[in-house]
Parts: structure tokens; C-alpha cells; sequence
């Protein structure tokens, strides 16, 4: 089973993941709406760590016909912002 196909079936239309950014006060909150997709954000982290060797990961919203789709893993909301994710690949 291919990678996304893995991700989609766990995934329904409400399980998302917000992001907002407040740079006055130096943060990023991370909003996920139910504990489906903070489980799959966090298994795309793994998966990526264990088996992928890119030193990056991106994250960000994708839609088609009013359909959120899933990018690596995870569904981002509309309003959210790109997350790139980046780790040391000479272990």
C-alpha cells in the first residue's frame, strides 16, 4: 500500500490541522480538530525520521473540488500557513 493511501483511510474531512502564526509574541499554535489528525501529523513525523532521508518535510493545504486532500500525512486547513519541517540527513 502506497504511503498516502496508508494516510487517507484514517482520515475523514474533519480530522485536520490548523496553524497560526503570532509574530508579535514569537509562537506557532498548532490547532488539531480531533485526536485522529494529531495522531497522523505526529506518524508522518516517524515515518519520515525512519524511512525517508531528505532532510525536509513539507506540510500544506491541497484542495480539490472543496475536498481538502492529505499532503504527507496530514490535512492542513485552508487558512493555514506552509510548515517545513527540516532534519540533519548525515546520521
Amino acid at each position: 500500500m502506497e504511503k498516502k493511501d496508508e494516510y487517507e483511510k484514517d482520515h475523514t474531512e474533519k480530522d485536520t490541522m490548523e496553524l497560526k502564526i503570532n509574530v508579535a509574541h514569537h509562537y506557532i499554535y498548532m490547532k488539531f480538530s480531533s485526536r485522529v489528525a494529531l495522531h497522523n501529523f505526529a506518524r508522518s513525523l516517524l515515518d519520515e525520521s525512519l524511512n525517508e532521508n531528505q532532510g525536509f518535510i513539507e506540510f500544506y493545504h491541497l484542495s480539490d473540488n472543496d475536498k481538502t486532500d492529505v499532503v504527507n500525512g496530514t490535512r492542513l486547513s485552508k487558512d493555514s500557513p506552509r510548515l517545513f519541517v527540516e532534519y540533519p540527513t548525515d546520521d
